[in-house]
């Protein structure tokens, strides 16, 4: 028999889902929107952000982190470059158009001229897969604590 979580956490339901806040204080965590069209690799990074206290929200393309960043506020969007559909680029486009929310590109391949591209377009940052999970947790604490302290990056 697998052993039952108990939350701790006071939990929020947001649109039918349900959101842990880790912060007693009333702070509110960071929220993240992770795009992936790799579910093994959605599931994971969404678990390994949940249990580190960050709300999160998935997409499966880019078609759809663009419609989510139209109707939700994300602190930082973790965004694959390669997904069918629209890449990864074109959705960091489209969302730019309507929203100035950070973006870190994450992509298994090497391509240099997209990564520059990305990074020339105001990207974040652009990390390689498989992802160094505790820089990229560090990244994105680091991004919450600009935004919370009133010096958001220059996205």
């Amino acid at each position: 028999m697998a052993p039952v979580r108990v939350l701790s956490r006071p939990v929020a339901r947001v649109a039918g889902i349900a959101r842990v806040s880790s912060r007693p204080d009333g702070v509110r965590n960071m929220h993240i929107l992770i795009v992936d069209d790799e579910p093994n690799m959605l599931r994971t990074l969404a678990d390994i952000f949940r249990d580190e206290g960050f709300d999160v929200s998935t997409a499966k393309s880019g078609e759809r982190a663009v419609e989510m960043c139209a109707t939700s506020a994300y602190d930082v969007v973790l965004l694959d470059v390669r997904m069918p559909g629209i890449d990864g680029l074109e959705a960091f486009r489209r969302i730019r158009r309507s929203k100035s929310i950070p973006v870190v590109m994450m992509s298994a391949y090497s391509v240099e001229h997209l990564r520059q591209d990305a990074l020339n377009e105001g990207v974040i940052a652009f990390v390689q897969k498989p992802l160094d999970a505790a820089k990229v947790l560090w990244m994105m604490r680091s991004l919450a604590d600009r935004a919370r302290a009133g010096n958001p990056p220059e996205a």
